[in-house]
């Protein structure tokens, strides 16, 4: 959920994001849009300024959305100093450096 309640991104195993606007005190959802992605959703997580989701995927691939493109964000510098609400992600800017970058690697299932 967004912090403010009224938004719900769901993601499936079909890499897509949903999102629900919710009313009559969640009693009722109504889905406005889908984001279309290519892998299994894991983990989301929201941006303070609620303009921004971040994802990782079964493949532990990180992508960042844009809610007002609808489309996932091209540079990750435009996303690099965003604040978020949670960090679920086992990957992203705030936790930078647990990864030791080889395929080996022990997997962070969350932080």
């Amino acid at each position: 959920y967004h912090k403010s309640g009224d938004t719900l991104a769901v993601g499936s195993q079909n890499g897509s994001l949903y999102l629900y606007k919710s009313t009559r005190e969640g009693l009722v959802y109504t889905r406005f849009s889908k984001m279309k992605g290519e892998q299994p959703l894991s983990a989301i997580d929201w941006s303070e300024s609620g303009k921004f989701l971040q994802t990782v995927t079964s493949d532990y691939d990180l992508t960042f959305w844009s809610l007002r493109t609808l489309s996932s964000v091209s540079d990750d510098a435009d996303v690099q100093d965003e604040l978020w609400v949670t960090q679920t992600c086992p990957l992203g800017y705030y936790v930078h450096g647990i990864w030791a970058g080889r395929k080996d690697s022990p997997i962070q299932v969350t932080v």
